[in-house]
């Protein structure tokens, strides 16, 4: 495996470890889990997070499951995303039970940007969210898992943390994905699962059994001793 001086390296498309069924860019720089030292909630914590990308819909079901079962949990918005569905129920973006952190202006690929395309998205992504928010943004999911060294000094210069996530995509079909969604993630839930994990879902319609796999995580997580969290603000 190639071992990649990441502080001075240009992260290009290709030269990454591969790992899961999105094949997404592993560096230090993304976080795929909170350890117990960093984070400010019990070390048990599990992080559902929720990728708003760019659809005419909010998964109402999945707000009622985690408010009835009070589980916190990261939304990431796309403004795409937000300015289609602006007369939906946005009350969630608001929520103390929830985080919100931004997921692009517009939902493309880094990798298919110039270094001055990536900065003007995350920018406007920051400052449309910032705009709208009381609370302020404090995280970033890169669309698609392909962050670059313009990705990061972008992020670093606004003090953003790039969130990726721990083991499959759990709830989504696209063309990236070259395995039966079940058979990983359940291999992943028994096999890889640990506290400190960030988990990745869909809340704006095209997740696929979504609540089917919450249940099942709950059932995991009443199991195992785990609590669900948001990620901290901080």
């Amino acid at each position: 495996m190639k071992n990649l001086d990441i502080a001075s390296t240009f992260l290009k498309f290709g030269d990454f470890q591969r790992k899961g069924h999105m094949e997404k860019e592993l560096d230090p720089r993304q976080i795929t889990r909170i350890s117990d030292e960093n984070s400010p909630y019990k070390s048990s914590s599990i992080y559902l997070t929720f990728d708003l990308c760019p659809s005419h819909s909010l998964d109402m079901k999945i707000m009622k499951w985690l408010e009835d079962n009070k589980a916190g949990a990261t939304f990431f918005v796309n403004v795409d995303w937000l300015n289609k569905n602006k007369d939906a129920d946005l009350s969630f973006l608001t929520n103390p039970q929830f985080t919100i952190g931004g997921h692009g202006f517009k939902h493309v690929d880094t990798l298919k940007q110039s270094n001055f395309q990536q900065s003007l998205d995350i920018h406007m992504c920051y400052e449309e969210l910032s705009k709208r928010l009381e609370s302020p943004v404090k995280w970033y999911r890169v669309p698609f898992g392909h962050p670059t060294e313009t990705t990061f000094k972008q992020l670093n210069k606004l003090g953003l943390k790039c969130a990726s996530w721990s083991g499959p995509v759990l709830d989504k079909e696209a063309k990236e994905i070259s395995q039966k969604n079940e058979k990983e993630y359940q291999a992943f839930f028994d096999l890889s699962l640990r506290s400190g994990d960030l988990l990745i879902l869909h809340a704006n319609g095209t997740g696929i059994d979504t609540i089917e796999i919450l249940e099942q995580l709950k059932e995991i997580a009443k199991e195992r001793g785990y609590t669900f969290d948001k990620l901290p603000n901080v």
